[in-house]
């Protein structure tokens, strides 16, 4: 009996002993891992026990407000040291900010959280060059992709639930971006490639009536579309301010509904070629044929009801819209005329502009 008791009674000692080594050794460790830095702050010094190993973990620690101008000496990226003196200052004139005030009001009731996000990388857009294409012809050869993220990042928050800082612990590229990869035709439209084989001299002939722009048209397009209007009964002026207003005239202009100086729809080619021989949208003289051939249908279905200016008007936004859809458009606004309708005004504006000036 007397041996059990002395087992025990040895037994609770080695325990006792055992408790004591460890709390001693974990109260080390831990004063060994806590540093006392001094942080002079604009001349006012104060001593604080840290645990950070970095001068910058050690400041967002402790709350300490830094004035964008400030200066850090040693930088925020130095390992501290017990004892070690951070100074902090600007060489311009600033106002201190209560340090006291600022971490009280910063520590008392703050949260801080570990979250982790995922967040898309924007692709880029990669341009190519064609010389097979023509000017202003623009294709997408790859689609581009956003790429993904994992961030991983603390959030300080107040005890109202407000955000008062975030610092990135982590990023992990979960998905690379893809560019996407378009490609640019550079080759440039020769504007005489369709008149050595159907345009003739008597095509560019003109009359009296005919004068010369200073627009961004050859002397032998003006007059082939002079020409092309006298014979279709379209209005000379009014499609110089159509094919402004469409293409700035450039043959090689391309859009996902035309193609060149008149934006002629190539769904509309089969029905050209059947009643005027259209083969070639980007070629400027069968364009300019398209165009006026196009635009004379407005004209002659809109002149028994119309005249004059709001003739030119019905007729060119027509054009623009479909006639069907023009129409209902009217009828929807109870009367409305057109000359509230944007396309068509400017389309008029550029053909007084360039009667008026001489071009534009």
């Amino acid at each position: 009996m007397k041996e059990d008791k002395l087992y025990m009674l040895r037994k609770l000692t080695v325990m006792f002993t055992c408790m004591v080594v460890f709390v001693t050794v974990g109260l080390v460790v831990v004063s060994f891992q806590t540093k006392s830095v001094t942080i002079n702050y604009y001349g006012e010094r104060i001593t604080v026990n840290t645990m950070s190993n970095t001068v910058e973990g050690m400041l967002m620690q402790n709350g300490i407000p830094i004035d964008e101008k400030a200066i850090i000496y040693p930088n925020v990226e130095t390992i501290l040291k017990d004892n070690m003196e951070i100074r902090i200052y600007s060489e311009d004139e600033v106002a201190m900010l209560d340090i006291s005030e600022y971490r009280a009001s910063a520590t008392v009731g703050t949260t801080e959280k570990i979250i982790e996000e995922i967040q898309y990388i924007d692709y880029e857009k990669v341009e190519k060059s064609n010389a097979n294409l023509y000017r202003g012809t623009k294709n997408t050869l790859q689609k581009g992709e956003s790429g993904q993220k994992m961030v991983v990042y603390t959030a300080k928050y107040d005890a109202n639930n407000n955000l008062i800082s975030t610092n990135i612990i982590s990023e992990t590229i979960q998905k690379e971006p893809v560019d996407q990869v378009i490609e640019v035709g550079t080759k440039i439209v020769p504007t005489s490639r369709y008149s050595a084989a159907r345009i003739t001299a008597k095509d560019l002939e003109v009359d009296a009536g005919f004068k010369k722009y200073d627009i961004k048209l050859s002397l032998n397009l003006q007059k082939f579309a002079y020409n092309m209007c006298k014979k279709y009964n379209v209005p000379y002026l009014v499609f110089l301010g159509l094919m402004k207003v469409e293409s700035n005239y450039r043959v090689e202009a391309k859009s996902k509904t035309g193609y060149g100086m008149c934006q002629i729809n190539p769904s509309n080619l089969a029905y050209l070629k059947k009643k005027i021989g259209t083969t070639d949208l980007f070629d400027p003289y069968q364009n300019i044929h398209a165009g006026v051939y196009w635009l004379s249908r407005y004209y002659k279905s809109w002149k028994g009801s119309a005249s004059g200016e709001e003739l030119d008007l019905h007729a060119v936004n027509s054009y623009n819209w479909g006639e069907g859809r023009y129409r209902k458009y009217l009828k929807a606004e109870k009367g409305r005329d057109a000359y509230s309708w944007y396309y068509g005004k400017r389309v008029l504006k550029y053909a007084k502009l360039i009667e008026k000036n001489g071009g534009l």
